[in-house]
Order: C-alpha cells, then sequence, then structure tokens
C-alpha cells in the first residue's frame, strides 16, 4: 500500500499563529532601517510557508500511515490529512496544499484550482532534487514550496504548498511611506514581490535601471547588508540592501515622476 503525509496540522498551526507579527518602522526610520525592518517581515511570512510544507513533508505520523493494517484505518488517516489541510488553507498566504506522486497524482489536496499543466511540471520538477531539501519556485503570481519525501529511498511522494505573492505585498506595503519602493529579490535574482504590485513576479530584478549586482559594485557592498545612494538625472536615489537566506530587500527613494532609467531613459527605475 502506498503512504501518504500526515500533517501535523495541531501544533503546528499554534505554534505558527503565536509568532509575533512585526511593527512597522517608526516614522522618520531612515532608508537601511525600512529595509532592515522589510527583510524582518517578508522572512517571517516566508518561514510561516515553509515551516509547515516541511512539516508536512518531515510528518512524525507518516509511519502511522505506512503501517496501517487495513485499508479502512488507512483511509481514516487520509481524512485527516484533509481535514488538516482543510485547516490550514488560505493561511499565510497557503492557498493551495497537496500531496503528490512524481507523476501528478494526488493523495491529498486542499485549496484553490490548479494554474494549468505548466504550475504541475514546475511541482514535478522540483521533486526530483534530493530528500529533505526544501525549494521554492515561482510560477506566476504563485510561490510554490516543494519538498520531496524519502520514501524506503524511492522519493515518490512530493508535497507543495503554494504561496500566493500578494502574502508578500501585504508584508511591503504595511508602514510604508509613500516616496519610497520595496522589492524582493530571490537567489535567481528574480523578483519576488513589490510593495508596488507593478512588477511580475519571476522577471529580472533591476533597481534604478542596474541589476543587483551592478548596484552591489556601485556602492561597494559586498556583504549581507548597505546602503548608499545612486544619481539619477542629476538626483541621488538612496537605496538600501538586507539579504538574508538567500533573499535581499530592497528599499529605494521611488523616482521624480517623468525620470527614466537605462538606455535611453524609457527603461522604468526600479
Amino acid at each position: 500500500m502506498r503512504g501518504a503525509v500526515i500533517i501535523l496540522a495541531s501544533a503546528l498551526g499554534a505554534a505558527i499563529a503565536a509568532a509575533p507579527p512585526v511593527a512597522a518602522a517608526a516614522p522618520g526610520a531612515s532608508i537601511e532601517d525600512i529595509a532592515r525592518e522589510k527583510l524582518a517581515a517578508i522572512t517571517l511570512v516566508r518561514s510561516k510557508a515553509r515551516r509547515y510544507t516541511a512539516a508536512i513533508a518531515n510528518g512524525r505520523l507518516l509511519q502511522a500511515y505506512l503501517s496501517a493494517a487495513t485499508p479502512n484505518e488507512a483511509e481514516r488517516v487520509k481524512a485527516r490529512i484533509v481535514s488538516s489541510m482543510k485547516a490550514m488553507q488560505d493561511r499565510h498566504g497557503l492557498t493551495r496544499i497537496r500531496i503528490l506522486w512524481r507523476d501528478g497524482r494526488r493523495l491529498a489536496e486542499a485549496g484553490a484550482a490548479d494554474k494549468g499543466p505548466a504550475q504541475e511540471r514546475t511541482i514535478r520538477d522540483a521533486l526530483a532534487q534530493q530528500p529533505g531539501t526544501l525549494s521554492g519556485t515561482i510560477y506566476g503570481d504563485t510561490l510554490n514550496w516543494v519538498m520531496q519525501v524519502d520514501r524506503e529511498g524511492t522519493g515518490e511522494l512530493g508535497v507543495a504548498g503554494a504561496q500566493d505573492m500578494s502574502a508578500y505585498e501585504r508584508a511591503l506595503v504595511h508602514g510604508l511611506g509613500p516616496a519610497l519602493h520595496v522589492l524582493v529579490v530571490n537567489e535567481k535574482g528574480k523578483v519576488v514581490s513589490d510593495s508596488e504590485g507593478t512588477i511580475t513576479p519571476g522577471q529580472p530584478a533591476m533597481v534604478a535601471g542596474l541589476t543587483l549586482e551592478a548596484v552591489r559594485n556601485r556602492l561597494g557592498i559586498d556583504g549581507p547588508a548597505g546602503a548608499g545612494a545612486i544619481d539619477l538625472d542629476g538626483r541621488p536615489v538612496r537605496i538600501a540592501l538586507q539579504s538574508a537566506d538567500g533573499w535581499t530587500v530592497v528599499a529605494m527613494d521611488k523616482p521624480v515622476a517623468g525620470a527614466g532609467c537605462g538606455a535611453g531613459r524609457e527603461a522604468p527605475c526600479r
């Protein structure tokens, strides 16, 4: 009999829900403070989805399901899986939670409808990774957290939690002044979210018309954090970077209306 992962929803849900909120930066805070505060906020949102997805994959009740003595017992356990997933669905931006076989068949699921075969391929590709490794892959406006389950060394199972990017946008917008723009960039240099909601997730990140690496070089930032200013059409644009666990928060002044970036001053400043 093939097995599935049992969710530790009650204990995990209570622990996640009890996590303290991240306060907005105080009025008059420096741009470095803004970047630091937003990094803490998006790290919290990210960690909740990651921890929940990992807890499904590593659930200690898995063996109880795999060793179920009868099909009826297995079905009762599976019903608990579905019930637990429904209890957590729509929390922390998780719009869909699934337990999948490598070929795409579902053992259990809860939440919104799929966004087509391309998203399923993204998930199946992630299941090819080593067991115990949690990956986050952007597809449209969704961040798919996927973790392979090591079932007797076969890697047949995977857990996928689809997190809506709007969860990050809400964290960035909270308490942010109107003159600032903040974006989140992943370890591949792709935009995860931005405070304006104007950049499509998954696009290469551009900051004041420059790549993130070029900004680091221009400002002399060789560590996880730093700040400085870049001249844009004769106006200094303050930029602050804060990085942790592969993601970077960029806080910057919004450009003056009508100002442009890049060759020909036609590309938008971001």
